[in-house]
Parts: C-alpha cells; structure tokens; sequence
C-alpha cells in the first residue's frame, strides 16, 4: 500500500517533489512467521530457539484454523519463553525487546479479531430482542454468559 503526499500552500504553489510513504500489512499468520525468522538471526542455541518458536509454530496452526483465543494461548507462552531466557541471560534485553515488541503487533490484532466476533454475536443478539419487543434479562444473562464462553474458548 502507498501514499503519495504533496504540500500545496495559500499561494496555491505545489511541492513539485511529493513524498511516497509505503508499507506491507502483514497478516498475524504472517508477522508471527516474521518472528520466527527474527529468532532464527539472533543464531542462538538450538535449544533455547526451539523453546521459542514451538509457541509461535502451535500459534500458527492455531491461526489457520481460526482458533484466535487459543493463538492468543500460544502468545502468551511465548512471553513466558522471552521472560524466562531473558532471566537466565540466554537472550540480551534488546533481543527480549524486539521479540515482545514484535509480538504485541500480532497480539492486538488477534485480540481484535476475537472481540470483533464477540461483539458481533452480542449485537445480533441485541437486535433481535429489539425487533422481537421482549425484554428479558435472564435470557439476555444467558446469552452474555454463553457469548463469554465462547470468547474464551
């Protein structure tokens, strides 16, 4: 994706040499692939690597197959990885840092995308209530509660 940017002022004068910004949007799928590769520079232990892409590798699956909560598991795990070599001095502060950083990127959007479709069920539920002209709050407790569990599945 681009943008091109150009600065007209009062006088109605143009840049004649407008800015290009572009960029690539990552899929999570994709940016969690571009954190296994960052590992994998860092030329660490094989065992320390391991221990920190088998997380990413289960999250990957996860996410091809829509199981978004459970990516967001595997997530999670992968910080209690980063924390866990950081302590022992098997990864430097920068290295925990660019692996947390790259991650938190992947994780809004996944946590996103679960409160999308949470939020979506509950409207849809909100709606029908509305056009139906029966307030029920047992019910709608019901379906709050169900909605929930289906989040954290």
């Amino acid at each position: 994706m681009a943008i091109l940017l150009s600065i007209e002022d009062t006088q109605g004068i143009k840049d004649p040499t407008p800015v290009t910004f572009s960029w690539t949007v990552l899929t999570p799928t994709q940016a969690t692939q571009k954190l296994i590769n960052t590992i994998d520079s860092f030329n660490l232990p094989k065992g320390v690597t391991n221990s920190l892409q088998a997380p990413l590798n289960a999250a990957i699956n996860q996410l091809n197959h829509n199981n978004n909560v459970a990516a967001c598991n595997q997530f999670n795990a992968f910080l209690n990885q980063v924390s866990a070599k950081l302590t022992s001095g098997q990864l430097t502060p920068s290295q925990a840092a660019d692996l947390r950083h790259q991650l938190y990127s992947v994780q809004l959007d996944v946590v996103a995308r679960v409160w999308q479709v949470w939020w979506g069920h509950l409207l849809v539920m909100k709606m029908i209530q509305k056009t139906y002209h029966y307030p029920c709050p047992r019910r709608d407790r019901l379906i709050f509660q169900s909605l929930n569990e289906m989040r954290l599945q």
